[in-house]
């Protein structure tokens, strides 16, 4: 009777570990997706949107840089921008083309389109 006990107390063969590999990556494969479409997707839509931006300046745009400097495009080369900081005392300054943060442009019409890197 003791050896039967014995028997009946011991866990069967084979259902100990269960569960397959796609069973245990698959909800890792689904957090993996969910963060690209979340997180890294809209980030690389904003960086593309920022490029078109400063791929597209021209002299006589309005522009704020990084540093919260407002100014007036006179000059740009393969890498920076030189803007007009203030009128009457004739003062130029040189950024780097990735120190941009926005631009406003004037329409057709007279009015202004402004365009921003969202953060």
């Amino acid at each position: 009777m003791l050896g039967l006990l014995v028997i009946a107390g011991e866990a069967p063969v084979g259902t100990a570990g269960g569960g397959s590999m796609l069973t245990f990556f698959l909800p890792l494969i689904v957090v993996f997706f969910i963060m690209y479409w979340l997180m890294i997707r809209p980030q690389k839509k904003a960086e593309e949107k920022r490029r078109e931006m400063i791929s597209a300046l021209g002299k006589g745009d309005k522009v704020v840089t990084v540093g919260g400097i407002v100014g007036q495009v006179v000059e740009i080369d393969e890498k920076t921008v030189t803007l007009k900081i203030d009128q009457s005392k004739n003062v130029d300054v040189k950024f780097l083309k990735e120190a941009v943060r926005g631009v406003e442009r004037k329409k057709d019409g007279g009015e202004q389109q402004q365009e921003e890197k969202s953060s």
